[in-house]
């Protein structure tokens, strides 16, 4: 019976010490793994304020008015920004801030590249102010202001009485609006050959081409029928034609050259 006793005391001594060799284990494992995890976030941490992962190019994609230089100046990133840490949508913001940028996308290529690109506006005309001339896009925003038009193939928008309005914002003006949209729908060969767009008044609305064509074109309405009436009375009788009215489509007024 005393041998028994024993026994037994002794089989529950060594799973108690095979109980306690496994809780031991566990727990080296347990401090050895959480070491491990502490290490990795302490070299991350390091690496993430580290100058590893800063902005070492710059590709400027889009623009054709403002330089690459222009665009990295504009978006506040150096070779002091981490790519980590910069904002896409804070250097989107301070682009779009730009009068001539329409729209932004930035992205991010690791470790050290950031590419950049650019939707720039368009000029379509010039408005003609008593100090000088100010650039606008198909959305009536004003985006620049010039002493001279030299160089510049694009129509003057005269007679418009325009007094307030900021560079970088839209000109909010019923007769421009209308000058505009219909520069914007016109055909390429005759947007092309106009020279001067007088814009008075909606109803109003003349347009001049550089070989002498005068066009009453009023209201921006029924632009492709429009297009259609010019196109056929300027291919038809070509060199000829010095007023059309087409405001009443149905009954458009033309002007021929008398020549003896």
């Amino acid at each position: 019976m005393v041998e028994r006793l024993r026994s037994a005391e002794e089989k529950a001594r060594q799973r108690r010490k095979k109980i306690s060799r496994l809780r031991w284990k566990r727990r080296l494992r347990l401090v050895v793994l959480f070491l491990i995890l502490a290490v990795f976030v302490w070299g991350g941490v390091k690496l993430y304020n580290s100058s590893f992962f800063n902005v070492r190019k710059v590709e400027v994609k889009g623009n054709r008015h403002l330089s690459d230089k222009q665009v990295v100046e504009l978006s506040g990133v150096t070779s002091r920004t981490s790519l980590l840490k910069l904002s896409a949508r804070k250097i989107e913001e301070k682009l779009l801030d730009h009068p001539w940028i329409k729209g932004v996308e930035v992205e991010r290529h690791l470790p050290n590249s950031l590419e950049i690109k650019v939707v720039e506006r368009v000029p379509v005309a010039i408005i003609p102010l008593k100090e000088g001339f100010v650039l606008v896009d198909d959305d009536c925003f004003a985006l620049e202001c010039l002493e001279s038009t030299k160089g510049l193939n694009l129509p003057l928008i005269r007679d418009l009485t325009i007094s307030d309005f900021e560079i970088g914002e839209k000109i909010r003006f019923g007769s421009l609006s209308n000058a505009i949209t219909c520069l914007v729908h016109l055909e390429d060969p005759l947007k092309g050959s106009l020279s001067i767009i007088s814009a008075p008044s909606v109803d109003k609305l003349s347009l001049y081409t550089k070989d002498g064509v005068e066009i009453i074109y009023g209201k921006a309405e029924e632009t492709k029928k429009k297009n259609y009436v010019l196109r056929e009375i300027l291919s038809k009788d070509s060199g000829k034609v010095i007023f059309i009215d087409i405001r009443v489509l149905s009954n458009p007024v033309v002007k021929r050259l008398e020549r003896p």
